[in-house]
């Protein structure tokens, strides 16, 4: 029988994998002010965005924790 997943570590699998991207676009983020459409997109599909989103409307509802050390990987991603 195999484990349930592990929302926590599976966000965070997610952050650390954007990061290479997020490297890659960080100078054209800065140059435009705002995330480039690669970067929104792979984070979408990550899903990235609905970590703050309750499970009663289809999100993962992350615990503190869980967000801030997402929203740390990502950060040191983007430099």
């Amino acid at each position: 029988m195999s484990a349930a997943p592990q929302p926590r570590e599976d966000a965070l699998a997610a952050a650390r994998a954007l990061r290479p991207l997020f490297e890659a676009e960080a100078d054209a983020t800065d140059r435009g002010l705002t995330p480039t459409d690669k970067v929104v997109a792979a984070a979408t599909d990550a899903g990235i965005f609905q970590l703050m989103v309750p499970e009663a409307l289809g999100g993962l509802e992350a615990d503190a924790d869980t967000l801030l050390d997402v929203f740390e990987e990502l950060a040191l991603a983007d430099g």
